[in-house]
């Protein structure tokens, strides 16, 4: 684990990158952590895995600012505005941390990661 920041600049230079050579629309938060780990990913050897933190359609005008495109909300996030936010508050431990991801991820569900 490793903690950084991204400036706005940073953070909209990353939306546009990302989207220019992926084509993947990201949203603000995940660019923090995209340009992060670019920061820290030293070794083009080992895969550099970001775990998105949102839709890019949950910040259309945040990503339009970025990148000129407005990212169009899926058809499975049509009821988002009227969905029940749900907030789990960590410690600051590493391992505390793993287990949550571990626990909460569809891997431990039986599902297939993404």
């Amino acid at each position: 684990f490793s903690a950084d920041r991204a400036s706005e600049d940073e953070v909209a230079a990353t939306i546009r990158t990302t989207l220019r050579e992926t084509g993947a629309s990201i949203d603000p938060h995940t660019a923090v952590g995209v340009a992060v780990a670019e920061k820290e990913h030293r070794d083009p050897a080992l895969p550099m895995i970001v775990l998105s933190t949102a839709h890019a359609a949950k910040f259309p005008d945040a990503v339009e600012a970025a990148c000129g495109v407005r990212p169009p909300l899926p058809d499975w996030l049509s009821d988002l505005p009227a969905r029940k936010e749900t907030i789990t508050v960590l410690p600051p431990d590493q391992g505390q941390i793993e287990r949550f991801v571990l626990a909460a991820s569809r891997a431990a569900r039986g599902g297939a990661a993404a």
